[in-house]
């Protein structure tokens, strides 16, 4: 049979071509690339190595007072907190405290994860007087979305989107992965009224140039990448990921991109994200937390809180906002033990506020416009919030000191709980003042003292009544148990003559003496030591102390049962230090340096004891200001004498009745302006005052009733006779007789 030649033809054509394709080597087709490096760690470790060269290498030695919450500001527990090389878990109340620990400087990261929540990193400056108090708040990812790592996709909710290319997942070591991707987006939105609470890191950032910047931030994103077992995935090599994230209408066209480091828990510049409507879209190589942010010039500043009494304001919350041409900066802030905060790295030249949060009110400071590194103090002053100091002595068994230890008071108010944390210093001395809201003086409320010795909790459930401001709280730690000592009483009279005397004191942290006290002949310039004393049973004697300049030292105390005297102290200038004492009789005398009563303007006295009440300034050469006086309403016996250039009453305009008034030999004193109130008095007594000529402000109505009757009175033992009246006014360079002031005849 003759073969078709053609058909041949194109059967040997068709086995040439599989032959030559049979024999091409495999190695001629292009390969998918399988393996890579972790994106991720070579970014991280690159960026570490930048953020070295500028930061600081010095570090502190401090604690951590730490509060994990959410956005409902519920307490979050069994959160895992990490600081450096140490790691804790938060209690039932969102709080845990690490201790006794060595961080940067300037700025330390905080990691905390909680089962249900998007793991954060909140960035601090560390507090250098012993405790930082740090809130962190947690948010729920915005959404969840699945695709395939071989395919690609796209992850999107409202106005943020992710898309990935095809195989462009990696595994943790940098292998390619094909499998399904669970990402994890969480979105900070800078219009959140949670965002300055929620945002990760802190507003400082390494630019391209290598510069630390302050930050305005337009947006945040955290992307978390994982396998169906929850194993972290990476971008793999070579590859991008495209973000498309909210812009707003008046945002900038284009913006510097940013990636959070979180080991240094700062941010890194890593290219910039340009706007296309209402969109900012930006390329990224690997993951997790990015920021769209207008850096700026850089300030630090400290602001220091005190109460209207310049008790240091400790645990407070605060929002420092800061305006200028590109925007807002807000973080937050919470004072250290010592009322404290310092933000580093702040805007220049931008205006400030300070926010004050509470649970009952918010007010707000101005700071104003800050063009250098700086520090403020602030007084800060509520209306329906009040401050409660809490102080006392830390002690381990055999009263041995407990120093530079941690401590916490948690109090109940109903479903209201407050957290204290307090310092116990080098002496074992901790002194804490915090705002409180919604509690009254006279209901009794749960509390419990807490001190952690190692990993142990040590509780001490304690009963809190707040009739004063001041608590004086003395602990014990011993064998595993807390005891709280209320009081440390001595028994009868304690004279202090020497300063070996009131160091002696001092050691005993005695809080009351049921008996006299006497301070004298210290060569002290104040009382500092004498904090813990509340109360003297019976009489207080501050005499013959030459260099005693003022009585600070006694801020706490609140009682003096008989008598507070106050007499020839030579150096005394003023009473700064007895603020907050009560119903209590007081003789100042023979102090000639004392230019004015400042530190009593605030004392207390109740209206059962006021009829009671004996009040006596006398022999003060330099007077010349009672204006300290002028809260007080009422006296049984008010006595002022012997003062040479006392000029006026000024500061009586409050005195509207008394028992028995004294005003003898205050030789520059020509009117008795400021008693123009006073309505009621039994018997009155000007006597001496040289140039007194006018009487003017003595009320008629009440000299009515005073009784001018001179009755004839002999002394037992000298036989000697005299006259005596409720109604005296002698030897001035005016003396009206009680008619003459009923006639209105009153001055000369």
């Amino acid at each position: 049979m003759k073969l078709n030649t053609p058909f041949l033809k194109k059967i040997t054509f068709l086995l040439l071509s599989l032959f030559f394709i049979l024999s091409c080597d495999k190695d001629d087709i292009p390969q998918k690339q399988t393996t890579g490096v972790n994106t991720g760690i070579e970014a991280i470790n690159n960026e570490t190595s930048r953020l070295d060269k500028v930061l600081t290498s010095e570090s502190i030695t401090t604690n951590f007072s730490i509060t994990v919450i959410d956005e409902d500001n519920n307490s979050i527990s069994n959160a895992t907190v990490k600081i450096a090389n140490k790691e804790s878990h938060t209690n039932n109340n969102g709080f845990t405290l690490i201790e006794n620990i060595t961080v940067n400087k300037d700025f330390q990261a905080i990691n905390v994860n909680a089962n249900g929540y998007t793991p954060s990193i909140k960035t601090i400056t560390p507090s250098t007087n012993g405790v930082s108090n740090v809130t962190v708040t947690l948010l729920k990812p915005t959404f969840i979305k699945i695709f395939s790592a071989a395919e690609g996709g796209v992850v999107s909710n409202d106005n943020i989107s992710i898309e990935f290319p095809k195989d462009a997942i990696a595994d943790q070591n940098g292998n390619l992965y094909e499998g399904e991707v669970k990402t994890t987006v969480t979105y900070y939105n800078p219009n959140s009224e949670t965002f300055v609470q929620s945002m990760p890191g802190t507003l400082v950032g390494l630019d391209d140039s290598n510069s630390l910047q302050s930050l305005i931030s337009k947006g945040m994103i955290k992307v978390d990448l994982t396998d169906n077992s929850g194993n972290e995935l990476e971008i793999f090599e070579g590859k991008e990921a495209t973000i498309k994230l909210p812009a707003g209408n008046n945002d900038p066209t284009t913006i510097p991109f940013w990636h959070l480091n979180e080991e240094k828990g700062l941010w890194v510049q890593t290219g910039t994200a340009t706007k296309n409507g209402n969109q900012y879209i930006a390329s990224v190589k690997h993951f997790s937390t990015y920021n769209l942010d207008v850096p700026g010039e850089t300030i630090d500043l400290t602001v220091v809180l005190k109460d209207t009494n310049n008790n240091l304001l400790a645990n407070q919350k605060a929002i420092l906002k800061a305006t200028n041409s590109n925007g807002s900066y807000e973080i937050e802030v919470e004072t250290d033990n010592k009322g404290e905060f310092t933000v580093i790295k702040a805007p220049k030249g931008a205006n400030y506020n300070l926010n004050i949060i509470t649970d009952c009110e918010t007010i707000t400071l101005p700071v104003g416009i800050i063009n250098q590194t700086t520090q403020k103090e602030f007084l800060v002053s509520f209306n329906n919030a009040r401050y409660l100091t809490l102080n006392g002595v830390l002690n381990k068994c055999n009263n041995e000191i407990w120093a530079n230890k941690v401590f916490t008071i948690e109090l109940e108010n109903g479903n209201q709980q407050d957290l204290v944390t307090a310092y116990a210093d080098t002496e074992g001395k901790y002194s804490i003042t915090k705002v409180l809201c919604n509690y009254d003086t006279t209901t009794t409320y749960k509390g419990k003292i807490r001190v952690i010795n190692g990993v142990n909790d040590i509780i001490k459930e304690n009963d809190f009544i707040f009739n004063v401001n001041n608590l004086i709280k003395n602990i014990i730690v011993c064998n595993g148990a807390v005891e709280i000592v209320n009081e440390r009483i001595y028994e009868g009279d304690y004279e202090i003559n020497s300063d070996q005397d009131l160091e002696e004191f001092i050691a005993g942290n005695y809080t009351k003496i049921t008996g006299t006290l006497e301070i004298e002949n210290i060569t002290a310039t104040d009382l500092t030591g004498l904090e813990n004393l509340t109360i003297v049973e019976d009489y207080l004697y501050i005499r013959y102390n030459n260099n005693l300049i003022n009585l600070k030292g006694l801020e706490n105390l609140i009682k003096v049962n008989t008598f507070l005297v106050i007499t020839s102290n030579s150096s005394l200038v003023n009473l700064q230090g007895i603020e907050k004492l009560t119903d209590t009789d007081i003789l100042i005398d023979s102090n000639t340096n004392l230019t004015s009563l400042k530190g009593i303007e605030n004392i207390k006295i109740t209206d059962e004891y006021a009829k009671e009440f004996n009040f006596t300034i006398a022999n003060s050469d330099l007077l010349t200001d009672i204006t300290a006086l002028s809260h007080l309403e009422e006296f049984q016996t008010l006595i002022i004498a012997n003062h040479a250039i006392l000029q006026n009453l000024s500061g009586l305009e409050s005195l509207k009745k008394l028992s028995s008034l004294v005003i003898s030999n205050n030789k520059l004193l020509n009117n008795l302006n400021g008693l123009e109130n006073l309505s009621e008095l039994g018997t009155i007594e000007i006597t001496d005052n040289v140039s007194l000529i006018n009487f003017c402000s003595l009320n008629t109505q009440m000299i009515s009733n005073i009784d001018d009757t001179e009755t004839i009175v002999t002394d037992p033992i000298s036989n000697i006779t005299y006259t005596i009246s409720d109604f005296e006014i002698l030897e001035n360079n005016y003396n009206p007789t009680k008619q003459d002031l009923l006639n209105g005849n009153c001055n000369q």
